[in-house]
């Protein structure tokens, strides 16, 4: 999974191939007056981040010990994806963290993307292997947040709920993409040289 968190700055050469890239490196600096939210929030998001990668790989690694198929303990018992989303929230505070530049967040976006690809592949996994445990464990628990109402109706996993899935998610980030081309050309922040 390490091997991944590279991927995040994939976007950045896509950026910088286009004809008027400085967008891309356009920074947005928050007011002096909501700085210290600012500091509170990604202090918040990097503790979470960092709590949720390593209680979820001892969990992990507790029930391998306890030759445990699908551990089900602890934050697993609520997500199915803990590390993951730690992951996202650790490379979420670096982007926050100096100053809100539009190829970071935009990086972070694809980054988050091939997450969701990446955890989607593991299910995909292990629904084969363990086809009725894993199919009752999806029933009860989230995929990156606490499940609120149980699933009433199995939702399919075959490989055109996937690609439905991943086409939006494409879209969504082509929408956001270039709303942010948009807001840098009609609200200039500070252009990085």
């Amino acid at each position: 999974m390490w091997y991944l968190i590279p991927t995040a700055y994939i976007s950045w050469y896509i950026f910088l191939s286009t004809p008027t890239n400085m967008w891309a490196e356009m920074i947005y600096v928050l007011p002096p007056k909501l700085y210290v939210f600012k500091i509170i929030f990604c202090i918040l998001i990097i503790i979470t981040g960092i709590y949720l990668l390593i209680r979820g790989l001892i969990e992990l690694v507790i029930d391998r010990k306890n030759d445990i198929n699908i551990s089900k303990n602890g934050l697993y018992k609520y997500i199915r994806h803990p590390q993951n989303l730690g992951i996202i929230l650790i490379s979420l505070f670096f982007v926050l963290w100096t100053q809100f530049r539009v190829g970071d967040f935009l990086s972070w976006l694809l980054f988050t993307l091939i997450i969701i690809i990446w955890s989607d592949l593991e299910e995909m996994k292990l629904v084969k292997t363990y086809p009725e445990e894993y199919t009752e464990y999806r029933k009860t628990t989230g995929f990156f947040f606490p499940r609120i109402i149980e699933k009433r109706k199995h939702r399919s996993t075959d490989w055109k709920y996937y690609l439905f899935r991943y086409l939006i998610f494409i879209c969504i980030y082509s929408i956001i993409v270039v709303a942010m081309y948009l807001i840098t050309q009609y609200f200039p922040g500070i252009t990085v040289k």
